[in-house]
């Protein structure tokens, strides 16, 4: 099983029905990054025929089950708008999926609603232009989206039938037996709790002040085939104290130090690039902060005719 490596990138994250079978651990210090199966896709389904996200079609086997933060679902529940996360090989040309993740920022009852703004779990939300689904006061919302900062972009909004909360974010500051992500602070339980810069998902039960696990989980590829060769990351950079500087917002993943991510820091964006244990972002693409332009984006590059990408030194 592949273990998750420090300031990894991702968690699972998803809204069911039921729990899965017994809980999972967390391990209690950084460690060493290390790699994963394949090419690692981080980014927002825009279209279908198999699946479509951050410009590349990606081939799904009949067999194939997708998961959430509550276990196995079906290809049907797949939707424009979801975040996912897709391990995936590459076969005579051709990428074929080996997991598909559905990765929730946010399951939770919605409130404060003002205008395109609202809070879910008490975490903040703001909708992009052209959000799939809506919400309302009270209703039980699986928040599709990225992070910006504390904040989740939201690109598709569903009903979700469960009476805990889901958080699926980095870890922003720890105590013995607390963290705090998305501006929520969680009461780590029989978890010990993971350390600032680790990607944790947590199930739990909203109890006001704060949040208590019943489920934890660190890391993304969790089980994953093997080691990660490419990366395929959409989302915004937040500034880091140490070099480069940046990092992939809410997501906890490293750069290559000397990568020179300025010009990208105020915008969306679709970094591609190697992985040998950080990312070695070679090319980026600003994205535009509507669903519909980063549909028609996907399938300009599925064409061949741009955008440009750029390159990063």
């Amino acid at each position: 099983m592949f273990d998750p490596r420090r300031r990894h990138f991702l968690a699972m994250a998803g809204a069911g029905i039921a729990l899965s079978a017994g809980p999972i651990g967390a391990d209690t210090q950084p460690r060493p990054e290390g790699g994963i199966g394949g090419t690692g896709i981080v980014g927002i389904l825009t279209d279908f025929g198999s699946i479509v996200l951050n410009g590349m079609r990606v081939e799904t086997p009949s067999g194939l089950r997708p998961t959430n933060a509550f276990g196995q679902v079906t290809l049907n529940s797949l939707g424009i708008g979801q975040s996912l996360t897709v391990e995936a090989r590459a076969i005579n040309g051709r990428l074929m999926a080996r997991r598909i993740h559905i990765a929730h920022p946010v399951i939770g009852p919605v409130h404060d609603i003002d205008g395109n703004r609202a809070r879910v779990a008490g975490v903040p939300v703001v909708l992009e232009p052209g959000v799939v689904g809506g919400w309302e006061p009270g209703m039980v919302a699986a928040i599709s989206g990225v992070w910006r900062g504390q904040t989740v972009v939201a690109s598709r909004i569903a009903r979700a039938r469960t009476s805990l909360v889901v958080i699926a974010g980095e870890v922003v500051a720890r105590t013995r037996q607390t963290i705090v992500i998305g501006g929520r602070t969680i009461d780590t339980g029989r978890f010990m709790a993971p350390y600032p810069g680790r990607f944790v998902t947590v199930i739990g039960e909203d109890r006001g002040p704060d949040i208590r696990a019943r489920e934890l989980t660190v890391g993304r590829f969790t089980g994953a085939a093997g080691r990660l060769r490419r990366l395929s990351v959409d989302g915004f950079l937040e500034p880091q104290a140490e070099a480069p500087f940046y990092a992939v917002s809410g997501l906890g993943h490293s750069f290559a130090p000397d990568l020179r991510l300025e010009s990208f820091a105020s915008e969306r964006t679709l970094f591609d690039g190697a992985y040998n244990g950080l990312f070695e972002a070679r090319t980026g693409i600003a994205l535009p902060q509507s669903l519909a332009l980063r549909r028609q984006i996907n399938r300009d590059l599925l064409s061949g005719v741009g955008p440009e990408r750029v390159a990063i030194r």
